[in-house]
């Protein structure tokens, strides 16, 4: 109730905003997102396609039209929007980011690093970037550069728990057994409950013959995820090459 009454609330203003300066589009985009977000799909593609008859080129519109096609299925008809949403860029960081971020969700991954570095360029502290950036390079098996990224991300927010996670997983199979095992420890840390860290920690431990503290990550993994199956072999093997001691 709370939130349909700030909705509502949120209407009247922008609804107002634009009767007061009609020859602008930004209060009418507003209202046009609001009603997507409320899941007002019909009268949100109505708005966005009245802000682009009266600007044609207002990127934003393209975009938020295109999210909303797509939630509904219409694929073709959103990337259409999607592609002049990319053609009308807004000079800023956020749109940059928000491109960046649709870019590397649909697998348009020279698209994402493009508009991510462009976001960087106007503003480098963003760690979000930097992680959806390295995200995007990896995709492009530009490993190197996106590690950088992911390390940047972590200067950036130390405790930023996908960067440390995915950090691990890069260096893992880059080789570096013991670079993951830190990352990943330290992934631990800031969630002990995370299943997927404990067991990728486990295989880091087994790649550097530490096999008791591999069983331990391992066993812990089953603790929180029973039913998983990458664990459950790994100590499958274990307990076949590497008995546990007996207890005195």
């Amino acid at each position: 109730m709370v939130a349909t009454k700030n909705n509502e609330a949120a209407a009247t203003a922008f609804q107002t905003a634009f009767q007061l300066q009609p020859e602008s589009v930004v209060s009418l985009n507003s209202l046009a997102e609001l009603h997507a977000s409320a899941g007002q799909s019909e009268q949100a593609i109505r708005t966005f396609r009245e802000v682009l008859r009266r600007k044609p080129y207002w990127g934003p519109a393209h975009f938020g039209l295109g999210k909303v096609l797509d939630a509904m299925g219409r694929s073709e008809e959103a990337n259409t929007e999607f592609a002049a949403a990319f053609r009308y860029r807004l000079r800023t960081p956020t749109y940059y980011k928000a491109l960046g971020a649709l870019a590397l969700t649909k697998g348009w991954y020279e698209r994402a690093v493009e508009n991510y570095t462009d976001s960087l360029r106007l503003f480098p502290a963003d760690a979000e970037v930097q992680f959806g950036l390295a995200r995007s390079l990896v995709k492009l098996h530009r490993n190197a550069e996106g590690l950088e990224h992911y390390r940047e991300a972590l200067r950036l927010r130390p405790d930023f728990l996908e960067a440390r996670f995915c950090l691990g997983l890069e260096l893992g199979q880059s080789g570096d057994a013991v670079g993951a095992a830190a990352a990943f420890r330290e992934a631990i840390r800031i969630k002990p409950d995370f299943a997927e860290a404990h067991l990728n920690l486990g295989i880091a431990l087994l790649q550097q013959q530490l096999h008791q503290e591999a069983r331990e990550q391992f066993e812990e993994t089953l603790r929180l995820a029973p039913g998983n199956q990458t664990a459950q072999k790994y100590m499958a093997s274990l307990r076949a090459s590497h008995p546990a001691p007996e207890a005195p």
